[in-house]
Parts: C-alpha cells; structure tokens; sequence
C-alpha cells in the first residue's frame, strides 16, 4: 500500500510530514475558499510551490473546499467549473509529469444523481482521454443513503470511465453505521460489494471514529487510532473488502495542525501494518 499524508493549502505541519511525503512520493492537498467566495479556490500556486520543495512526489489528489461543493451542485450550478479545474489539472499534471486527482463528495443517493448530475459528469470525463488526471468520487454520510449501495461505487459503475474512481472514507462508514444504529458488520454487507470495491475504489481516508459516534460530537469524528490493534481492525474491514491495493491517506483532525503530530503518529501505526 502507498501511504498519502495531507496538508492544507498553507503546509501546516510540513517539516513533520515531508520525509513521509517522500518515501511514497503522495500527498492529498486541502484547499478552502478564497475570501469565502464560493468556487473560488486555486491549486496551480500550491502545486508549483510545493513541487519546488519536494519535486520527487508523482501524484497530487486535490481536495476542494468542503462548504457545499459536493460534484452534483457544481455540475447542475455550472458545469464548467468542473471543466475549468480539469483543464488546470492536465496542465499542471503535464508539467510536472505526474498524476492529479480531482476528489469531490457525493451527497445524493443514485436515484437523486440520475436525474441529471450523473449525465454532466460523463461529459465532463470526455476531457481526461488520454491524460494522467482522474476524477475521484467520496463516500459522506447521511439519510440519503439509508438502506442503499454505496452512491460513488455505484456511479462509477454506471458511468464506467477509466478516469473516475471512488475514494472511501472508513470514519463515514462508521458514521454512517452509527447513525442508523446499525451493526457494522451488517452494515458493511449490504453497503459495499466487494467485488465493486477491488475495480473502483481508487484511495482510503483512513481514521478512527470515537465512541460510536463520529457525527454529533465533531471531536470523535476522523481521529487518530490510539493503538496498532485499533488500527489493525479498520484496516482489516479494507483487507475483507478488497480495498488495500488503493492508496491510503491519514485525513486525521487534530488539536494542532502545526505540528500534525495526531497525523504522524496514524501513519506510523500504518507502516508498523504495512511491514508485516
């Protein structure tokens, strides 16, 4: 398995996380609005900053603001700011030669995206033929889900397009258990197929969920493990659902994200699964 740290736009925490940035040359970026303008964010600055300080890494997965940009509000609000983004990644991913990777959440559930989002987003995949961008689709958690197959495996299935791929979250999925009170294993069954799983899914954010909750108190929501058997039993629902050739990324929330000192140790607890 790769093992992706991640930083926000700004670096926070850099000097902790570079030698691990380094050893599978991977890194998820977060990036935030600009002025709290909706839309309104750019990766082509970070990207050309931060390959100057580290130019071995060969794949960059972009995460955009997390305040209502979902894929099916921009592509039904304007499809072209999608678009835009995929051209910028090309070029930037042609420059550097490496690989982009453009994640964007799903809210809605299948029947709420065939009513018109899934068809933009196919035509907006016509872009990437032939490039080493991707467009990478996260599980979230909430009602609209309920009782269903996981959304983003599922459009990347019908969309079938070399280009997309699901990203899964293991704290949503937990969240997702959590809130319906159901039993995870139970849960796990119905919700993910695992043959779907080994062709589709493309990363992991990987982190624990506290307390059985991970949703009302935000404080039990993608923290680190606190042991390496607690981490063994999260990564072990990867292993049973074919999910631990994709690339893993610690997205850890912390008291400190200048010292990401919650982060590191994630990954550390990651290397100690990887080398056994």
């Amino acid at each position: 398995m790769n093992i992706y740290p991640k930083l926000d736009k700004n670096f926070n925490g850099l000097k902790e996380l570079e030698e691990y940035i380094k050893k599978d040359k991977g890194v998820e970026l977060q990036f935030f609005h600009e002025d709290g303008v909706w839309g309104n964010y750019d990766f082509n600055t970070t990207i050309n900053t931060l390959m100057k300080k580290i130019p071995s890494i060969k794949e960059i997965t972009i995460h955009p603001p997390l305040d209502d940009y979902d894929i099916e509000l921009v592509v039904l609000k304007d499809r072209k700011l999608l678009e835009t983004k995929i051209e910028e990644a090309i070029k930037i991913s042609k420059q550097y030669n490496i690989k982009i990777n453009l994640l964007y959440h799903v809210g809605w559930n299948m029947k709420m995206m065939e009513q018109g989002a899934i068809e933009r987003i196919e035509k907006s995949l016509n872009l990437l033929k032939e490039t080493n961008v991707n467009i990478v689709l996260e599980n979230i958690f909430g009602m609209n889900e309920y009782e269903q197959k996981c959304t983003v495996i599922e459009i990347c299935k019908k969309i079938n397009n070399p280009h997309l791929r699901a990203c899964i979250d293991v704290c949503h999925l937990h969240c997702m258990a959590n809130i319906f009170k159901l039993d995870f294993d139970s849960f796990m069954k119905s919700y993910i197929e695992k043959d779907q799983a080994s062709k589709y899914v493309y990363q992991i954010h990987f982190s624990d969920t506290k307390n059985n909750d991970g949703y009302i108190n935000k404080e039990t929501h993608g923290r680190k493990h606190d042991s390496l058997s607690e981490a063994l039993q999260d990564y072990n629902i990867l292993k049973l659902y074919n999910m631990t050739n994709a690339n893993i990324i610690t997205e850890i929330s912390e008291e400190n994200y200048n010292t990401r000192k919650d982060q590191v140790d994630e990954i550390k607890l990651l290397e100690k699964i990887r080398e056994h």
